[in-house]
C-alpha cells in the first residue's frame, strides 16, 4: 500500500533488495526470484465532490458524528479505475481497524454491519435526491429548463 508522494518503482526496488539480502543471509542452496506482478500508484480523493460529501452526510446521520477522512492506502486498483473509466473512487468502510481485514479470522461487529447497511441506504438515497434536484437545473437543448416529472406521474408504456 502506498500513500501520497511515494514512488512505486523505488519501493519495488528496495523491497526486492531487502528480500534478496535476507534470503542470501540464510545461506540456503535454493534459488529465489522476486517478480512484481502489478503495481498501482497512490491516489487521493477529492473530499469536496458529490460522492464524498454525500457519504460524509450519510455516515454522520447514522453514526452521529462526522467521518474522519484518512489516507491509508488500499488494496483496490482505484487509480486504474479512475484513469480508465474517469471515475472518482470512494472507499466507504463499514468495519473497524480491529476487524483484521484480509487476515485469518477476519470479522465485522454486528453493530457495524447494521449501521453500515443504514449508511449505504442513506448514501444511495442522498445520491438519488441530489440527482433529482440537479435534473431540475439542467437546461434542455433549447436553453429552457427541463421540467421534472414527479414519480407519481410517470407511466410505463408497454
Amino acid at each position: 500500500r502506498t500513500v501520497p508522494n511515494q514512488d512505486n518503482k523505488h519501493l519495488e526496488e528496495i523491497t526486492k533488495q531487502f528480500i534478496c539480502d535476507t534470503f542470501t543471509a540464510l545461506g540456503s542452496g535454493n534459488k529465489l526470484n522476486v517478480t512484481v506482478v502489478r503495481s498501482t500508484p497512490w491516489w487521493q480523493g477529492d473530499v469536496q465532490n458529490k460522492f464524498y460529501t454525500t457519504a460524509a452526510k450519510a455516515l454522520e446521520e447514522v453514526w452521529g458524528q462526522p467521518p474522519l477522512f484518512v489516507q491509508e492506502g488500499g488494496t483496490l486498483d482505484s487509480p486504474l479505475t479512475r484513469v480508465l473509466h474517469n471515475i472518482q473512487p470512494l472507499h466507504l468502510p463499514l468495519g473497524q481497524s480491529s476487524d483484521g481485514a484480509h487476515l485469518p479470522n477476519e470479522r465485522i461487529r454486528w453493530v457495524n454491519l447494521v449501521k453500515g447497511r443504514k449508511a449505504l441506504k442513506a448514501f444511495f438515497t442522498g445520491l438519488a435526491e441530489r440527482a433529482a434536484k440537479d435534473s431540475t437545473r439542467r437546461p434542455s437543448t433549447s436553453g429552457q429548463p427541463v421540467p421534472r416529472t414527479p414519480p407519481s406521474e410517470i407511466v410505463a408504456e408497454h
